[in-house]
């Protein structure tokens, strides 16, 4: 935890606010398509859980 404390107070000392905006880790990649990731943000803010059928494609 003090580690994480530590990179973040680096960061702001170095870019100020922008240091502390949260970045894509380079070695993860994206599990959603953009058209997918809206999709289920459309799907997450207008529907409830119980009306939404997902679909494994694995």
């Amino acid at each position: 935890m003090a580690q994480t404390i530590g990179t973040h107070i680096r960061n702001y000392k170095k870019h100020v606010l922008d240091g502390l905006i949260p970045h894509p880790k380079s070695e993860c990649p994206k599990k959603f398509s953009p058209i997918q990731e809206a999709q289920l943000i459309e799907i997450v803010t207008d529907q409830t859980p119980s009306g939404v059928e997902f679909k494994l494609l694995c």
